[in-house]
């Protein structure tokens, strides 16, 4: 599976790309968020960033992504993704 996740900020003008942006891609397991392997990324100059992972694909998997807060970005979080 290929997971592609864009990181976007809004600004009075639109919406437009967070370049080199810190995120994160999470799976829910067992009650909570947590980080998959591989699933620290940084975003290129077009606010985008591409991994592939393999999991289980037994039931329903639950993905969100978030994007960090740091000194030029606000954090958010995706809304959740369920893959069966």
């Amino acid at each position: 599976m290929k997971f592609k996740v864009t990181s976007k900020d809004e600004r009075p003008a639109g919406y437009f790309s967070n370049d080199y942006a810190k995120v994160r891609v999470q799976r829910y397991t067992s009650g909570v968020w947590a980080t998959i392997k591989g699933g620290r990324l940084t975003t290129n100059e077009f606010g985008k960033a591409i991994m592939r992972y393999r999991f289980d694909a037994s039931g329903r998997e639950k993905f969100r992504a978030i994007t960090v807060t740091d000194t030029y970005y606000t954090g958010s979080t995706s809304t959740k993704v369920v893959l069966r």
